[in-house]
């Protein structure tokens, strides 16, 4: 089943006791062509219908990078509509820790969306708040929406810690 999606589309996260939404806002061709995401931290009662524009004016839980379309076909999110996005991702950096033995890889890339990464052997300090990223399965960004954290985030915490 094809999903077509355009920039902007919110899609809504339907959990045991309420509802949240995401907001799709383009795909980054520096890390894999995933699909950019804005997760929204405001929670609505199942039986609400919110107005697309108030949600993408509430506040910005999350940055991170999946696969929508396969999220949609596992039945863990469904289209809900279209809004301008409130969200300005000029200044949103991503980074992740790339440590390749094999061939003598170990550094931070740190990049802005659809930018080059910048590669450094320690994270500049103005770089620590910079969205951790992945290209994450659709399952573990609908763990990250239900309970707030990645499947396996305690030992990638953990991780990287060591590293800053």
């Amino acid at each position: 089943m094809r999903v077509y999606k355009r920039i902007n589309y919110i899609f809504e996260v339907e959990l045991p006791d309420c509802k949240r939404y995401f907001q799709y806002l383009l795909s980054d061709s520096t890390w894999l062509g995933g699909n950019v995401i804005a997760i929204f931290e405001n929670k609505y009662d199942k039986s609400e219908s919110p107005d697309k524009n108030e949600i993408v004016k509430g506040p910005v839980e999350y940055y991170c990078h999946t696969n929508i379309n396969f999220g949609v076909e596992l039945g863990l999110w469904k289209k809900y509509g279209n809004a301008p996005a409130c969200s300005d991702l000029s200044d949103i950096y991503f980074r992740n820790y790339i440590d390749e033995e094999w061939i003598g890889l170990k550094c931070w890339r740190v990049w802005r969306v659809n930018e080059e990464f910048i590669s450094f052997d320690e994270l500049p300090v103005r770089f620590k708040d910079s969205y951790s990223t992945y290209l994450f399965s659709p399952k573990n960004v609908y763990h990250k929406i239900k309970y707030g954290r990645f499947l396996g985030q305690d030992v990638l915490s953990s991780f990287t810690k060591t590293l800053l």
